[in-house]
């Protein structure tokens, strides 16, 4: 088919390959400090869509951090930035919540929530500097509040735990990573993609869904998958037969899922995993839109049910092809494929070892 038009200006912090660090603790240091630092706006490179060098607009502003020692707050109404705690790797210390350990507090006006805001909490449930497993909280319009170098700032009402003491993209070992992180130059969409063994081990997003039902007053939905070793996530599986993201609709946490296109013959699958070649005529594999839908009560969320809206720039692709395919072809890339989604892209070569 076609290609897309982009609906947003995209900025890119990609391609960002670490070595191993000799610790299984120091790569997942870096591979933290890496997230935070391209959310803020301070990773090395950002590029915008044709791969020129750009300075990003609507980052992630910090609201306050601990490191296990240090810790500080603003208040919500409070101008920011606050204070960043973090700015090294060593800085970032796991522990349980109760003890010293290392969180940030990022918000982003761009998702149009009064005070819209992630906590990024290194409360592992395992031994001190043990990074394994790490918490992220969304609250869409609340803020958080509190905290110190030993406790995690109080979660607001509205709050939404995407990743609760889980892996968010590592296998626990001393080895290399590469991380993706891209945003809308308006703040309203942003995406990290964690990879190692030629796999896509971890996809984290926080972003406004396109064309929202009317009366729905925060329209964000987020949600993240923790890596598993030798196994994409990004796939069919993972987003449309199961549960693939939350969002908070007036009042009530709910379950989301993605949606695509199928028919009565290929019923529960998609179009993009039983159609895997070309189109016979154009000779062009597809590009197919992702929507949103709750089914309503599931595992302690009493979600409200219906079709809600459709994601940004965001495309099911042939299961055919393989993470790191790019669009429309070898000498371009507009688009890239990781897993079975289809992402915009800077025309670089992606790199998911």
């Amino acid at each position: 088919m076609s290609l897309p038009t982009l609906s947003k200006t995209w900025q890119f912090a990609v391609n960002q390959s670490q070595a191993a660090q000799g610790s299984s603790q120091s790569c997942q240091r870096l591979l933290i400090y890496n997230l935070i630092q391209s959310l803020i706006g301070n990773a090395p490179t950002y590029t915008n869509s044709l791969g020129a060098s750009i300075t990003p607009t609507h980052m992630w502003q910090v609201r306050g951090s601990s490191n296990g020692t240090s810790a500080s707050l603003l208040a919500l109404s409070a101008s920011g930035p606050g204070t960043n705690y973090i700015t090294s790797p060593s800085n970032l210390i796991g522990n349980n919540n109760g003890s010293a350990h290392s969180w940030i507090v990022l918000r982003q006006t761009g998702l149009g929530g009064t005070y819209s805001e992630i906590l990024i909490t290194c409360n592992s449930a395992y031994s001190s500097y043990d990074l394994s497993y790490i918490s992220v909280y969304v609250t869409p319009s609340q803020g958080f509040t509190g905290g110190s170098n030993t406790t995690d700032p109080t979660l607001p009402s509205d709050c939404v735990a995407i990743l609760n003491t889980n892996n968010y993209g590592n296998d626990g070992t001393n080895r290399s990573y590469t991380l993706h992180v891209m945003t809308s130059s308006d703040g309203q969409c942003t995406r990290a993609i964690f990879c190692y063994g030629s796999d896509i081990t971890g996809y984290m997003f926080v972003e406004n869904a396109q064309s929202p039902i009317s009366g729905w007053s925060a329209p964000n939905i987020f949600g993240s998958f923790k890596g598993t070793m030798g196994t994409n996530l990004t796939t069919r599986s993972n987003y449309y037969n199961s549960i693939s993201a939350l969002a908070y609709i007036n009042g009530t946490a709910s379950l989301m899922y993605f949606t695509g296109e199928t028919c009565i013959g290929i019923s529960p699958y998609l179009i993009t995993d039983v159609y895997t070649g070309p189109n016979a005529l154009s000779g062009n594999y597809p590009m197919l839109p992702i929507g949103v839908y709750s089914y309503g009560y599931y595992n302690n969320y009493s979600g409200s049910k219906g079709r809600y809206g459709t994601m940004y720039d965001l495309w099911w692709g042939s299961s055919a092809n393989a993470t790191g395919t790019v669009y429309p072809g070898t000498t371009s890339a507009d688009f890239s494929q990781f897993g079975e989604l289809i992402l915009p892209w800077n025309g670089s070569t992606p790199s998911i070892t």
